[in-house]
């Protein structure tokens, strides 16, 4: 409810789709998030284009357990619990991470124009 309304109006203040600024504001002294499954493994298991995030080794574990129990997915449960888990952890670093780079965007811009001055 109303985080619509957060965003700005200027769309040049907003980092979507610029990959470019994301690796121009890297930080080395934090940890770098690897996967923990390959490219060649998600092929193996045939996981869609959608499910190749950073949580797709807890979705290939919920693939297995439904295809071990079926039908009774409810023994899955708590694999599943835990891929929610590891998606919202993802949702929650992807933001913060967005907002961290719209924040020094605008602080760099900021010191720009005071220079400019």
């Amino acid at each position: 409810m109303g985080w619509g309304l957060s965003r700005s109006v200027r769309i040049e203040d907003e980092p979507l789709g610029k990959s470019e600024i994301y690796d121009k504001f890297e930080d080395e002294s934090r940890p770098v998030r690897e996967m923990f499954v390959t490219t060649e493994e998600m092929d193996k298991a045939s996981l869609l284009r959608k499910d190749r995030d950073y949580c797709a080794h807890l979705f290939m574990d919920i693939m297995k357990c439904r295809r071990e129990w079926f039908p009774e997915y409810y023994k899955c449960r708590p694999v599943v619990e835990k891929y929610q888990h590891c998606t919202v952890n993802d949702i929650k670093h992807r933001m913060l991470e967005y907002e961290r780079t719209k924040r020094l965007m605008a602080r760099e811009k900021q010191r720009l124009a005071i220079e400019a001055n």
